[in-house]
């Protein structure tokens, strides 16, 4: 998934999605940290 959608609908940044599932009517998404921390 791509970061810039998980911060703007999220507020979530400097992570990445890794799984997403989809349950009934809810969307789950499986987020970690990104590997790399040269980020801003």
């Amino acid at each position: 998934m791509n970061p810039s959608y998980l911060y703007h609908a999220f507020g979530v940044r400097h992570q990445e999605c890794t799984k997403t599932e989809y349950k009934g009517n809810q969307n789950i998404h499986y987020i970690q940290t990104r590997k790399e921390r040269n980020y801003k």
